[in-house]
């Protein structure tokens, strides 16, 4: 019952956070889009006059199918579990527990520092001062890793599927590989969406390059020093 509470409050926190930032209007559309049907006009692979097939055929296998593919393998533990004919708590299920909870409210704090940031933008107008002139948020959550809200986001799936496997218990020895493919899967698609917008933020943002070297891409920890930024920046230049 735990896992079902717990993915019902990761939705409703996801629907709410979606619906609050517009993605839910008529045209509507992620700003990343644009970049990769631009991207997909500038491939010399592709014919011109194919791009609109290609695009609409990305549209209807990645969007649209997949992704809702994507989200029926991430609850396929969960519905197992409901279906198996035992579960067993134990303290590591308990712990697992707790740090899922813990996930989702990482995940819904970065997003709210997120939006605060972007409202705080919008309102600042031509001439941003103080953390918003730099174009991104770079403070609270932020300030440990550069995509929180995906790191949370990661590990609350993978967190899920061992959890599930876990309340198995000896029933499905040998039987839980399959409980992780969702999470694993988007585990490899999160990478690629992160590599997409830190590709676009970089180009965007002067300062986003240098927040890059200070900043961990995922797993949160201490930015670096001013000096371990500035032997990083160097070995990077030699190895370029």
């Amino acid at each position: 019952m735990i896992a079902v509470i717990l993915v019902v409050v990761w939705s409703v926190r996801l629907t709410y956070n979606s619906a609050r930032r517009g993605d839910y209007a008529v045209g509507a559309e992620d700003y990343r889009w644009e970049v990769v049907r631009k991207r997909m006009e500038l491939c010399p692979f592709i014919p011109h006059i194919a791009q609109g097939i290609v695009w609409e055929l990305f549209n209807v296998v990645f969007i649209s199918w997949f992704q809702l593919a994507l989200l029926y393998h991430l609850v396929v533990p969960v519905r197992q579990l409901l279906y198996a004919s035992s579960s067993q708590w134990s303290v590591s299920t308990f712990i697992l527990a707790l740090v899922m909870v813990a996930l989702l409210i990482g995940e819904a704090v970065a997003d709210q520092q997120q939006f605060n940031f972007q409202q705080l933008k919008k309102q600042s107008g031509e001439e941003p001062n103080g953390d918003v002139a730099a174009g991104f948020v770079s403070t609270g959550l932020w300030r440990f890793s550069r995509h929180p809200n995906v790191f949370c986001e990661q590990a609350f799936w993978l967190a899920m599927a061992v959890f599930c496997g876990r309340a198995f218990g000896a029933e499905a020895e040998g039987e839980c590989c399959h409980l992780f493919v969702g999470s694993l899967v988007l585990i490899a698609l999160m990478w690629g969406s992160v590599s997409l917008t830190e590709s676009i933020s970089s180009q965007k943002y002067p300062l986003y390059q240098a927040y890059q070297l200070r900043t961990s891409r995922l797993i949160p920890c201490t930015p670096l020093s001013n000096a371990q930024v500035i032997a990083r920046a160097h070995k990077h230049r030699s190895r370029a």
